[in-house]
Protein backbone atom coordinates (compact mmCIF):
# COMPACT_ATOMS: atom_id res chain seq x y z
CA UNK A 1 0.00 0.00 0.00
CA UNK A 2 1.38 3.38 -1.02
CA UNK A 3 1.95 5.72 1.89
CA UNK A 4 -0.12 8.94 2.07
CA UNK A 5 3.05 11.04 2.02
CA UNK A 6 4.18 9.48 -1.27
CA UNK A 7 0.75 10.07 -2.79
CA UNK A 8 0.86 13.70 -1.66
CA UNK A 9 4.30 14.12 -3.24
CA UNK A 10 3.05 12.90 -6.62
CA UNK A 11 -0.11 14.99 -6.36
CA UNK A 12 1.85 18.18 -5.71
CA UNK A 13 4.40 17.44 -8.45
CA UNK A 14 1.66 16.70 -10.97
CA UNK A 15 0.06 20.11 -10.39
CA UNK A 16 3.09 21.68 -12.10
CA UNK A 17 2.37 19.93 -15.41
CA UNK A 18 0.27 21.38 -18.22
CA UNK A 19 -2.22 19.06 -19.96
CA UNK A 20 -1.21 17.12 -23.08
CA UNK A 21 2.50 17.37 -22.36
CA UNK A 22 5.27 14.93 -23.15
CA UNK A 23 6.94 13.51 -20.04
CA UNK A 24 10.15 11.65 -19.30
CA UNK A 25 9.99 10.03 -15.87
CA UNK A 26 13.53 9.22 -14.71
CA UNK A 27 13.59 6.58 -12.00
CA UNK A 28 9.94 5.86 -12.77
CA UNK A 29 9.67 2.66 -10.69
CA UNK A 30 6.24 1.20 -11.60
CA UNK A 31 5.07 4.35 -13.37
CA UNK A 32 3.07 5.57 -10.37
CA UNK A 33 3.20 9.14 -11.70
CA UNK A 34 0.71 8.13 -14.42
CA UNK A 35 -2.03 7.94 -11.78
CA UNK A 36 -1.90 11.73 -11.48
CA UNK A 37 -1.00 12.91 -14.98
CA UNK A 38 -2.54 12.09 -18.35
CA UNK A 39 0.24 13.13 -20.70
CA UNK A 40 0.28 13.22 -24.47
CA UNK A 41 3.35 11.02 -24.32
CA UNK A 42 4.91 9.22 -21.34
CA UNK A 43 8.32 7.55 -21.31
CA UNK A 44 9.92 5.94 -18.29
CA UNK A 45 13.47 5.08 -17.28
CA UNK A 46 14.32 2.66 -14.50
CA UNK A 47 17.01 0.24 -13.39
CA UNK A 48 14.84 -2.46 -11.84
CA UNK A 49 14.03 -5.34 -14.19
CA UNK A 50 10.73 -6.05 -12.44
CA UNK A 51 9.49 -2.49 -13.00
CA UNK A 52 10.56 -2.52 -16.64
CA UNK A 53 8.80 -5.81 -17.38
CA UNK A 54 5.61 -4.64 -15.64
CA UNK A 55 5.46 -1.40 -17.60
CA UNK A 56 6.16 -3.11 -20.92
CA UNK A 57 3.26 -5.48 -20.27
CA UNK A 58 1.07 -2.41 -19.77
CA UNK A 59 2.22 -1.02 -23.13
CA UNK A 60 4.34 1.74 -21.63
CA UNK A 61 7.50 2.84 -23.38
CA UNK A 62 10.27 2.31 -20.84
CA UNK A 63 14.06 2.08 -21.08
CA UNK A 64 16.43 0.22 -18.75
CA UNK A 65 19.22 2.49 -17.53
CA UNK A 66 21.53 2.45 -14.53
CA UNK A 67 22.12 6.10 -13.66
CA UNK A 68 25.34 5.12 -11.89
CA UNK A 69 26.76 3.27 -14.88
CA UNK A 70 25.84 4.46 -18.37
CA UNK A 71 27.67 5.80 -21.40
CA UNK A 72 24.75 7.37 -23.21
CA UNK A 73 21.00 7.87 -22.89
CA UNK A 74 19.04 5.61 -25.27
CA UNK A 75 16.49 8.33 -26.11
CA UNK A 76 16.56 10.87 -28.93
CA UNK A 77 13.23 12.67 -28.61
CA UNK A 78 12.70 15.80 -26.51
CA UNK A 79 10.16 16.36 -23.75
CA UNK A 80 8.09 19.12 -22.19
CA UNK A 81 8.84 17.82 -18.67
CA UNK A 82 11.57 15.66 -17.19
CA UNK A 83 10.91 14.27 -13.73
CA UNK A 84 13.47 13.32 -11.08
CA UNK A 85 11.32 12.46 -8.06
CA UNK A 86 13.53 11.33 -5.18
CA UNK A 87 16.21 10.22 -7.62
CA UNK A 88 19.25 12.52 -7.50
CA UNK A 89 20.15 11.72 -3.89
CA UNK A 90 20.57 8.07 -4.92
CA UNK A 91 23.07 8.54 -7.77
CA UNK A 92 26.82 8.85 -7.55
CA UNK A 93 27.10 11.88 -9.81
CA UNK A 94 23.81 13.82 -9.83
CA UNK A 95 25.38 16.77 -11.64
CA UNK A 96 26.31 14.57 -14.61
CA UNK A 97 22.81 13.08 -14.69
CA UNK A 98 21.21 16.53 -14.78
CA UNK A 99 23.60 17.78 -17.48
CA UNK A 100 23.02 14.72 -19.67
CA UNK A 101 19.26 14.62 -19.35
CA UNK A 102 18.56 18.32 -19.70
CA UNK A 103 19.67 17.97 -23.33
CA UNK A 104 16.39 16.11 -23.84
CA UNK A 105 14.29 19.09 -22.71
CA UNK A 106 12.32 21.22 -25.13
CA UNK A 107 13.32 24.89 -25.27
CA UNK A 108 10.46 25.96 -22.98
CA UNK A 109 10.37 22.68 -21.08
CA UNK A 110 10.59 22.19 -17.32
CA UNK A 111 12.47 19.85 -15.01
CA UNK A 112 10.63 18.71 -11.90
CA UNK A 113 12.89 17.58 -9.06
CA UNK A 114 12.10 16.45 -5.54
CA UNK A 115 14.87 16.36 -2.96
CA UNK A 116 14.42 15.12 0.59
CA UNK A 117 15.36 17.41 3.43
CA UNK A 118 17.29 14.98 5.63
CA UNK A 119 17.96 17.82 8.07
CA UNK A 120 14.37 18.23 9.22
CA UNK A 121 13.67 18.47 12.94
CA UNK A 122 12.72 14.81 13.45
CA UNK A 123 16.02 13.63 12.00
CA UNK A 124 17.90 16.15 14.15
CA UNK A 125 16.23 14.64 17.21
CA UNK A 126 16.96 11.10 16.01
CA UNK A 127 20.59 12.04 15.56
CA UNK A 128 20.81 13.45 19.09
CA UNK A 129 19.23 10.26 20.45
CA UNK A 130 21.62 8.05 18.45
CA UNK A 131 18.75 6.65 16.37
CA UNK A 132 18.64 5.79 12.67
CA UNK A 133 17.71 8.81 10.58
CA UNK A 134 16.46 6.64 7.71
CA UNK A 135 13.93 3.84 7.80
CA UNK A 136 16.27 1.33 6.15
CA UNK A 137 19.86 2.46 6.89
CA UNK A 138 21.45 -0.47 5.02
CA UNK A 139 19.11 -0.36 2.02
CA UNK A 140 21.10 -0.86 -1.18
CA UNK A 141 19.35 2.13 -2.77
CA UNK A 142 19.85 4.45 0.19
CA UNK A 143 20.83 8.11 -0.04
CA UNK A 144 24.33 8.76 -1.33
CA UNK A 145 23.89 12.50 -0.85
CA UNK A 146 22.07 14.62 1.68
CA UNK A 147 20.84 18.02 0.65
CA UNK A 148 20.00 20.63 3.26
CA UNK A 149 17.51 22.89 1.52
CA UNK A 150 19.98 25.72 0.88
CA UNK A 151 22.53 23.26 -0.53
CA UNK A 152 19.94 21.55 -2.71
CA UNK A 153 18.88 24.91 -4.13
CA UNK A 154 22.51 25.89 -4.74
CA UNK A 155 23.25 22.56 -6.42
CA UNK A 156 20.38 22.92 -8.88
CA UNK A 157 21.31 26.52 -9.73
CA UNK A 158 24.90 25.39 -10.35
CA UNK A 159 23.54 23.12 -13.09
CA UNK A 160 22.51 26.27 -14.97
CA UNK A 161 18.87 25.77 -14.07
CA UNK A 162 16.49 28.52 -13.00
CA UNK A 163 14.20 27.84 -10.05
CA UNK A 164 10.65 28.85 -10.95
CA UNK A 165 8.86 27.44 -7.93
CA UNK A 166 9.60 25.55 -4.71
CA UNK A 167 6.98 23.53 -2.84
CA UNK A 168 7.59 22.44 0.73
CA UNK A 169 5.95 19.20 1.87
CA UNK A 170 5.45 18.50 5.55
CA UNK A 171 6.03 14.99 6.95
CA UNK A 172 3.26 12.73 8.25
CA UNK A 173 4.73 12.98 11.73
CA UNK A 174 4.39 13.96 14.51
CA UNK A 175 0.80 12.79 14.19
CA UNK A 176 -0.34 14.69 17.28
CA UNK A 177 0.19 17.85 15.18
CA UNK A 178 -2.82 18.40 12.91
CA UNK A 179 -1.96 18.35 9.17
CA UNK A 180 -2.78 22.06 8.87
CA UNK A 181 -0.18 22.90 11.54
CA UNK A 182 2.46 20.67 9.94
CA UNK A 183 1.82 22.35 6.59
CA UNK A 184 2.03 25.80 8.16
CA UNK A 185 5.34 25.02 9.86
CA UNK A 186 6.79 23.47 6.69
CA UNK A 187 6.16 26.69 4.80
CA UNK A 188 7.15 29.01 7.64
CA UNK A 189 10.34 27.18 8.70
CA UNK A 190 11.15 24.75 5.86
CA UNK A 191 14.71 24.00 7.01
CA UNK A 192 13.31 22.33 10.10
CA UNK A 193 9.79 21.27 9.17
CA UNK A 194 9.74 20.43 5.43
CA UNK A 195 10.32 16.78 4.63
CA UNK A 196 10.71 17.18 0.87
CA UNK A 197 11.15 20.09 -1.51
CA UNK A 198 9.68 19.94 -5.01
CA UNK A 199 11.38 22.21 -7.54
CA UNK A 200 10.04 23.43 -10.85
CA UNK A 201 13.05 24.36 -12.99
CA UNK A 202 13.72 25.76 -16.42
CA UNK A 203 16.81 26.16 -18.57
CA UNK A 204 18.62 29.46 -18.09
Amino acid sequence: MTRPFVIRKYQEASKLVKPNSSILDVGCEDGFLRNFIKPKNYVGIDVEKENIEKLKKEGVKVYPLDLNNYKSIPIKQKFDYIFFLDVLEHVINPAKVIQDFKKLLNKDGKIIVSLPNDYHILNKLRFLLNRNISEFPFWEHGHLHTFPINEGKKFLEEQNLRIIKMKYLAPEEPRFFPPSLRKFLANLLPNNFARIVIYELSLN
